[in-house]
């Protein structure tokens, strides 16, 4: 009996040991951007996001405060203007086809979304998740990343959306099947970025994009979908998504300030 108890106790550590060593190993590195002064914001990712995420928030580019930016933060808003405007005198690019002003957020999104890009680069992260910092999240949202990194990864994919901007569970009819869970996405149609799984050949693409090609008036999830449809690099949607972004959660939308 006494060998017997012991037996169960090895089986019950290993079986433990097991599953920790799985949920670690797929804990996936997220970014989460948030604004220095949306604390409300910061205390909804802390409290509501997946425990089986492995979540860094890091402060983003404040458009309409710009002194509550680091001078990390500045001076990569001032790299970027600054390309902005070298890319405007370029005729080898193309006009975007929309040029409205950029407004102050839509600004900062871009900066944030750069910082990211640049930190995932030069970190030993493969694949990272971005992430806004007001969303929701479907309640197999764990069980169908787990399902996506380990048996559905395509072959050299840049970007994976998890969700479609506000719509959940929507995609377009002129997505390509890929696989169980990956679509292709359709570019002649443009979806929210709230929420995307990126890999490192992903991440230096759009980096490189936005530094060298982009002539600004566009907004993040706009610049990145035109740029990637322009320049022939494939982006992937999760099917049905697994995240969305709930209007009214917030007083604002800090993008559109």
């Amino acid at each position: 009996i006494f060998i017997y108890i012991i037996d169960i106790f090895i089986y019950i550590c290993l079986y433990i040991y097991k599953y920790i060593n799985y949920i670690y190993k797929y804990m996936i590195k997220t970014f989460v951007c948030n604004l220095k002064r949306c604390e409300d914001r910061r205390q909804y990712v802390t409290n509501n996001y997946p425990k089986s995420l492995d979540i860094e928030i890091f402060t983003g580019y404040d458009g309409h405060y710009p002194e509550n930016n680091s001078i990390e933060l500045q001076n990569l808003g001032i790299e970027f203007k600054n390309n902005i405007e070298k890319n405007k005198q370029k005729k080898d690019i193309t006009n975007h086809w929309m040029l409205n002003p950029f407004k102050k957020g839509e600004f900062g999104c871009l900066v944030s979304y750069l910082y990211f890009l640049k930190k995932f680069i030069n970190s030993n992260l493969e694949i990272a998740i971005f992430s806004d910092d007001d969303l929701s999240f479907e309640e197999n949202f764990s069980e169908k990343l787990n399902e996506l990194i380990t048996n559905n990864l395509p072959d050299n994919f840049n970007i994976i959306y998890l969700c479609a901007g506000y719509a959940r569970n929507s995609h377009y009819p002129n997505d390509k099947k890929v696989n169980n869970l990956i679509y292709e996405r359709d570019l002649n149609n443009i979806i929210g970025d709230c929420c995307c799984l990126i890999s490192k050949k992903g991440a230096e693409i759009v980096y490189d994009l936005l530094m060298n090609k982009f002539k600004g008036n566009l907004g993040r999830d706009f610049a990145i979908n035109e740029l990637c449809k322009k320049y022939n690099h494939k982006l992937h949607i999760i099917q049905p998504t697994i995240v969305w972004a709930a209007l009214n959660k917030f007083p604002t939308s800090v993008q559109y300030e």
